[in-house]
């Protein structure tokens, strides 16, 4: 079989194989071969932008990340 003919295993088949198999070991070759092609013909995997509903209780960000305090900061 040629190189260009033969099927590569996806990322997830890869994946289920080594998790069925507690044997399994995967090897440099297996991931050489991996398909890692992405559909971007597929629209929704394409342009999918997670809508976020206008939300005033939801927090803003600088409210998630306060500012770091460090020991210089203390010194001062």
């Amino acid at each position: 079989m040629s190189k260009s003919t033969k099927k590569k295993k996806t990322v997830k088949a890869l994946r289920d194989k080594h998790l069925a198999d507690k044997n399994h070991v995967i090897t440099d070759q297996e991931i050489k071969e991996l398909d890692l092609d992405i559909d971007t013909t597929d629209p929704v995997v394409a342009t999918h932008v997670p809508e976020l509903p206008d939300n005033e209780n939801r927090p803003k960000d600088e409210d998630k990340d306060p500012e770091m305090v460090t020991p210089w900061d203390i010194i001062k």
